[in-house]
């Protein structure tokens, strides 16, 4: 007598993780990821960006997880039907009846294209400005120095980044006005009661991801008068992340 079964929420964790959970109506003795087909939608065919892929059981006998690692730079979808038998028992083998799930999937890296800085002027304001590839997500207003850049050379003070929100692309290579146009939006902080959860997206609700956008403005106030060495930004590091599908 064949066994109900049901796909669950898709999970984008880091590292280009998917995870698919699978949830049958009883409870099951064994299964093997074989069980399960993947079939190209989009992109490239499925085992030219799957990596590798696994199935593993949780606490209990019902819900089951489909782990895939995706290779990076790939963007496209698949579908996850059943094939197979499951067994109920050492010696019970039921099919599976699932409604196939579709799975879109986007792993690009997230790389700086294009970055404006300001001369460095004593006493005068600084902005730099940064392109991305793609857009990404994780930055907030507590993280640019050091968890997103890394100052090099002397401290100019406490940066305050923004995301463009105004329409199309905007123009890095231009001065920006002060008071900052309302186009340049700044970047929220953790709201209360959450942890930051830079790119590890598979927590729980008690984690927040920060703002998403794919330029951004990051404004020094004034610089010291006093400058003894230069100052670079370095970066950014891997707490970015790109789109998930």
């Amino acid at each position: 007598m064949p066994i109900s079964a049901s796909f669950g929420t898709i999970e984008y964790r880091e590292d280009s993780e998917i995870v698919v959970p699978i949830t049958f109506e009883a409870d099951i003795f064994y299964v093997n990821k074989t069980a399960f087909k993947m079939e190209r939608i989009t992109g490239e065919e499925v085992w030219e960006v799957i990596e590798d892929y696994a199935l593993l059981n949780s606490n209990d006998a019902r819900t089951f997880y489909l782990h895939f690692q995706m290779q990076l730079n790939k963007k496209g979808s698949f579908k996850i039907s059943a094939i197979g038998d499951v067994y109920k028992t050492y010696s019970s083998r039921e099919v599976v009846q699932i409604t196939p799930i579709n799975v879109a999937y986007n792993t690009a890296v997230p790389q700086v294209v294009k970055a404006v800085v300001d001369p460095l002027i004593p006493g005068e304001r600084l902005t730099l400005r940064y392109a991305f590839n793609v857009p990404v997500t994780g930055w907030h207003l507590n993280n640019t120095v050091p968890e997103i850049f890394y100052e090099a050379g002397f401290h100019p003070g406490q940066p305050t980044p923004f995301k463009w929100v105004g329409t199309g692309v905007p123009d890095l290579d231009a001065e920006v006005p002060d008071p900052i146009p309302s186009e340049w939006q700044k970047l929220a902080s953790p709201p209360g009661g959450t942890t930051p959860g830079m790119n590890g997206f598979n927590k729980d609700g008690t984690q927040w991801h920060g703002e998403s956008a794919q330029f951004f403005l990051i404004v020094y106030d004034k610089i010291p008068l006093e400058i003894h060495q230069e100052f670079v930004l370095v970066g950014p590091s891997d707490v970015l992340r790109g789109p998930t599908a």
